[in-house]
């Protein structure tokens, strides 16, 4: 099945796998377009087709109290957050996205992506083209005089 190249790689790759810290999850890069893909259709902006007063588009509708002291999302507690019991349940009746939506199930790598960002405080960013650019640092050179630009200068209208 594996010959010594395929063995070497797959060792290689578990070794990086193993060795590389892990990323943080980022709301407007992981969480929103599965949120956005799965969830929206029920529990978005559209009033016309939202199912209850649970949202997942805004920050507030997802922490509404749902009753019996159960939320959807409990910043830093994966435990206590119902999106999760929700989204992993192995009972079709309670499992959402429901069967009848036509949207597939989260995977487990998705789901331990809900997980994972839960666990790390549930942050989230406003939609990306609201965020201001930043300037990146500059990079620090190790013969300051050998760097012949300067640095950049704020933008000033004509």
């Amino acid at each position: 099945m594996f010959d010594g190249k395929s063995a070497a790689l797959a060792g290689a790759l578990l070794c990086l796998a193993v060795t590389l810290p892990a990323q943080e999850i980022e709301f407007n890069r992981d969480i929103r377009p599965l949120l956005s893909d799965r969830c929206f259709t029920c529990h978005g902006p559209d009033a016309a087709k939202r199912v209850s007063k649970l949202r997942f588009d805004t920050e507030a509708g997802a922490r509404i109290d749902l009753g019996q002291g159960r939320h959807a999302i409990v910043p830093g507690d994966s435990g206590a957050s119902e999106l999760l019991r929700r989204v992993s349940a192995t009972d079709a009746a309670r499992r959402m996205p429901p069967a009848y939506s036509g949207r597939p199930a989260l995977t487990a790598p998705e789901i331990d992506r809900l997980r994972r960002w839960i666990a790390q405080g549930a942050r989230v960013e406003p939609f990306w083209s609201f965020i201001p650019p930043r300037r990146a640092p500059l990079p620090s050179v190790r013969d300051a005089a050998w760097a012949r630009t300067e640095a950049p200068q704020p933008c000033r209208a004509p």
